[in-house]
């Protein structure tokens, strides 16, 4: 597989990097319910964003209220520990503050074309490159740019580019099994077409995506810059009426905002800037396996096309942090 394509419910395939193995696999963003009307692009009908009379939640970008437990320790940033609602405590697994001037390649895999396929609709070609994936002011860095001639990408069939974008991921490194995994980022080019960013946990036997496993906090495409966008894929998703919600409102997607999932046996729940976004309770149980977490920054998806000479680059996502609780 050699690009973001539609599978199923019309949704976009992330490939995921498999180090030396010629083996891809795939997962996606966010799709919603079927456009009840027409007159729609694709991209609006699969976020579910054409007239409809049904009545949609919408979040507000508030001061997260869970009270963090502080500590002079180093452990996720100086919080080893986070309550649970109902009771109880997450605790620390892992983290990456990004304080250093280099990524923690112990941590995290550059996800490239050549090594997968990896790409965004032929786009782009993503490359462990420092042009596309750095660490500088506290801040993980990846960015979609133009390369300042056309060269050969070294996808599963080789093409010509000029563009290269950046993801990582920690597959065969760290895994998630159950837990909170939150993220600080801001998406600085997000208010144009063209660009997408992801953060998402697919499995690491690569047995996923969707209809199969995969849980992807946080999409959001550039032409809906005001919302990030979650899914649930299992193989309940067509029936599961909350396995998405298209209408979590970011007020600045360019401002630093948190992303989060609290996973447990019995639900599945995203979290936007403290604000709960949607709880899937149907699949919840049929996801227990470790996952590795994934960051992605890329281009265009058809409704949100990238479009040469007209999308603003370099597009970037910082990470201000990645913290991971057990």
């Amino acid at each position: 597989m050699s690009q973001f394509r539609p599978k199923g419910r019309t949704i976009l395939a992330l490939l995921v990097v498999v180090a030396a193995l010629p083996f891809v696999s795939a997962a996606s963003p966010a799709a919603a319910a079927t456009a009840r009307s027409t007159g729609c692009t694709a991209l609006q009908k699969a976020l579910g964003m054409c007239p409809k009379t049904t009545t949609t939640t919408t979040t507000k970008p508030l001061t997260t209220p869970t009270t963090l437990v502080s500590s002079p320790g180093t452990a996720c940033g100086g919080h080893p520990t986070v309550p649970k609602t109902g009771g109880g405590m997450w605790t620390c697994d892992f983290n990456d503050e990004f304080n250093g001037t280099t990524l923690d390649r112990a941590l995290w895999l550059p996800q490239t074309t050549k090594g997968s396929g990896f790409d965004s609709n032929d786009h782009d070609c993503f490359m462990d490159s420092p042009n596309n994936v750095s660490v500088s002011g506290g801040s993980l860095v990846l960015t979609s740019r133009q390369e300042p001639a056309p060269f050969v990408c070294q996808d599963t069939v080789p093409r010509s580019t000029q563009y290269t974008s950046g993801s990582v991921s920690t597959y065969q490194r760290k895994s998630v099994d159950r837990g909170r995994v939150e993220i600080r980022a801001k998406i600085i080019s997000a208010k144009v077409q063209g660009t997408h960013t992801a953060f998402w946990l697919f499995p690491q036997d690569l047995i996923g995506g969707p209809g199969r496993g995969e849980i992807d906090i946080a999409e959001v495409y550039g032409i809906y810059s005001d919302r990030a966008i979650p899914f649930i894929h299992s193989p309940l998703e067509a029936v599961d009426s909350r396995a998405t919600n298209n209408y979590c409102m970011i007020q600045s997607i360019a401002d630093w905002n948190t992303y989060a999932v609290e996973w447990t046996a019995q639900s599945i729940t995203i979290i936007y800037n403290g604000q709960v976004c949607l709880t899937e309770t149907l699949a919840a149980s049929t996801f227990n396996k470790d996952y590795m977490v994934a960051l992605t920054q890329g281009l265009g998806w058809p409704g949100n096309d990238f479009q040469p000479g007209i999308t603003p680059l370099p597009a970037q996502t910082l990470v201000d942090y990645v913290r991971v609780y057990k």
